[in-house]
């Protein structure tokens, strides 16, 4: 049985680690801000009822935050997390950038990610909401003993898929 929970800062990388991580291992991929477009992004009953639905499935990599929506069922049944923890003046810049690239059509947008930037909502979330939302999310796992692994930045995360094979045991 594997499952693993990306969860990090603002375009810290887990859009786009998760499926390589999810084809390394043979798992499917669920990036919540697809589910959150799908069902509205202020529906949080039916966002969290989704997300619990999925993370009672036996295998999964489940990448995304929405705590405020579902704030502990991923992390309970989860036997591996990952956390995205990067600077937050960092999350701040690559967003901008990545605003910037799929506006004038050089990226196209991951996870469910729209070209609308509200610089206010991003920047309450990123310095203010997210940072207390992450320390209870990370005590949550210590406190059950689950296997945590923090990453920096881009390299460590390709350095952890590097080390990875099919076999190994989560």
């Amino acid at each position: 049985m594997k499952r693993i929970m990306i969860f990090g800062n603002s375009a810290a990388g887990k859009s786009t680690f998760a499926p390589k991580l999810g084809a390394k291992l043979g798992l499917p991929v669920i990036h919540v801000d697809v589910i959150q477009r799908q069902c509205g992004r202020n529906n949080h009953k039916l966002i969290r009822d989704r997300l619990c639905a999925i993370a009672d499935q036996d295998s999964w990599i489940i990448e995304g935050n929405a705590f405020r929506k579902e704030p502990d069922h991923r992390i309970r049944r989860a036997d591996l997390i990952i956390v995205f923890d990067n600077h937050p003046l960092k999350s701040m810049v690559r967003h901008v950038a990545r605003y910037w690239r799929i506006r004038s059509g050089k990226e196209m947008p991951a996870g469910g990610l729209t070209s609308r930037l509200e610089l206010i909502d991003f920047y309450n979330m990123i310095f203010i909401r997210y940072p207390r939302l992450k320390r209870r999310a990370i005590a949550l796992a210590k406190d059950l003993n689950k296997e945590i692994v923090i990453v920096h930045n881009f390299k460590e995360a390709y350095l952890y898929l590097e080390g990875l094979t099919k076999t190994v045991s989560i």
